[in-house]
């Protein structure tokens, strides 16, 4: 209501026919003014009365004697509606977020006189878009602010985003006054749809000895936004403590991918057992609706407490695979892969030195072979094709430049006749007995010496490629000779 001061001048002119002493004498005034009203904007007819009042005065002389002040009250009426400012709201919300969550907040005034009805106003929820059974909206005012929470449960799947009309209204006695605003809600999703694993794809088989090989594809399914951490998958492989295999995810398709990454014996097993559970980047977490209420905030189940912790447990079923492992043609395998033989050198030619003996690990292929020798720098033996027995060829000298510490090696193959045909290596290490084969030689055939009347010294050394005791030390002598007798001496002698 707005108050305006109106002065209205008033001349209170009385006639008296008859002048007596007695009036001219001022008379005492006396009255009452009460205040007047009127309502703003008032469609009249004018001029408007606005009241009357009485007085009664005397006096005789014809002059203005004073000034009545009249207090006029502009009474308020309801002619502004509610106004938000601003007149729209975005918001943004993780669906993760709990009940009783502050959304946002909305404002709005009213250019009536704030103390009296039409100045003042309620909000209300006029309307929601889409209405879904596991949320609901509601507002709590704030003088001329209006908080908006929710109640339930946020479920992306369910509506993406959310259209709230608030309605503002003034609480005018004749007629009240109102204005609306749209509120847009949009849902971040989170991580509410567990992962399913619903099949697999590719051959589940793998040939023995293999690696590096893609053996099958798993399919997952997730309801949550495509591309989002609350989609992608993450998968974990139990049941091979030998890290044979490896698991990683498609990040185009989701898809989990099974490599085997270290060979495998189809002898040793034809088949392994896995089991694969798969969960998301993002964390899990639960909330469904158990039951409303009209007042408080609803039941709702969410995770226990444990599912907080990390790394959280795995709460997807795990997946079961099982591999088969595929037989292929092994290679041969000598007994033992390095064989030693000892034997004396220079040994007669065709003295039998061994039989190679193999094995072959297959179980479906067939077990015949064939021998073929491979590096034997100088020929020194053979080796039968068929039975792997091995002789000697040539006379083996130990003190050959191709013998290193008294042993000569010798490279074999066994090859097995099936398809394709695969090859097993082994060695022979031959260890040669010494034998006294070789006679001392003198380091150095002459030796220079210097004459004179003292006795003359010089050293003689000899050596022998022999082992001992085929070897030093050596008994040394001189020749019978004239010119030497008696005039020469070794000492000592050995």
């Amino acid at each position: 209501m707005r108050k305006i001061i109106m002065m209205l001048i008033t001349l209170f002119i009385i006639c008296v026919a008859t002048i007596s002493a007695q009036s001219k004498i001022r008379q005492k005034r006396a009255w009452i003014i009460d205040s007047f009203t009127i309502e703003e904007e008032s469609p009249g007819p004018f001029p408007y009365s606005l009241g009357t009042f009485r007085f009664e005065a005397l006096k005789n002389d014809f002059k203005l004697d004073t000034k009545l002040g009249v207090e006029v009250h502009i009474l308020d009426i309801n002619d502004h509606a509610p106004v938000f400012n601003p007149p729209h709201y975005d918001t943004k919300l993780e669906e993760s977020v709990a009940q009783g969550t502050l959304i946002t907040t909305v404002s709005a005034s009213d250019g009536d006189n704030s103390s009296t009805p039409n100045g003042t106003f309620s909000f209300t929820l006029d309307s929601v878009t889409p209405k879904t059974d596991n949320i609901e909206f509601y507002i709590s005012q704030n003088n001329t602010k209006g908080n908006i929470y929710f109640k339930g449960c946020l479920d992306y799947q369910k509506a993406q985003t959310y259209t709230l009309s608030i309605k503002a209204t003034d609480h005018g006695d004749k007629k009240q006054l109102s204005n609306t605003s749209k509120v847009v809600l949009k849902i971040i999703d989170k991580n509410n749809c567990l992962p399913e694993i619903t099949g697999q794809t590719g051959p589940g088989k793998i040939k023995e000895r293999e690696s590096g090989v893609e053996v099958l594809r798993l399919i997952v399914r997730d309801d949550d936004t495509n591309g989002s951490p609350a989609w992608k998958a993450k998968y974990t492989l139990h049941g091979d403590p030998e890290n044979y295999f490896k698991i990683h995810t498609d990040h185009k398709t989701n898809e989990g991918i099974l490599t085997v990454i270290k060979p495998m014996d189809y002898e040793e097993q034809t088949s392994r057992n896995l089991t694969i559970s798969v969960e998301n980047e993002e964390p899990y977490f639960l909330c469904n609706v158990k039951s409303r209420t009209t007042s408080d905030l609803w039941d709702v189940e969410t995770l226990p407490k444990e599912f907080s912790r990390s790394p959280a447990p795995i709460l997807s079923k795990p997946y079961p695979v099982t591999i088969i492992v595929e037989d292929v043609n092994d290679p041969p395998e000598f007994v033992p892969p390095v064989k030693k033989i000892m034997i004396m050198e220079n040994t007669k030619i065709g003295t039998i030195l061994d039989t190679l003996t193999v094995k072959d690990p297959d179980k479906t292929f067939g077990n015949s072979f064939r021998f073929v020798k491979g590096e034997d720098k100088d020929d020194w033996v053979t080796v039968d094709s068929e039975t792997g027995q091995v002789s000697v060829a040539k006379v083996m000298d130990r003190e050959s430049p191709l013998v290193n510490a008294s042993t000569y090696s010798v490279i074999v193959y066994v090859v097995n006749k099936d398809e394709p045909p695969q090859t097993g290596t082994g060695t022979l290490i031959i260890h040669l007995g010494d034998e006294n084969d070789n006679v001392p030689r003198l380091m150095v055939d002459t030796v220079s010496m210097c004459l004179s009347d003292e006795k003359t010294l010089t050293e003689i050394s000899a050596e022998d490629p022999d082992l001992p005791p085929y070897s030093a030390p050596f008994q040394y002598e001189l020749l019978e000779d004239d010119q030497i007798k008696g005039k020469w001496k070794i000492e000592p002698n050995h």
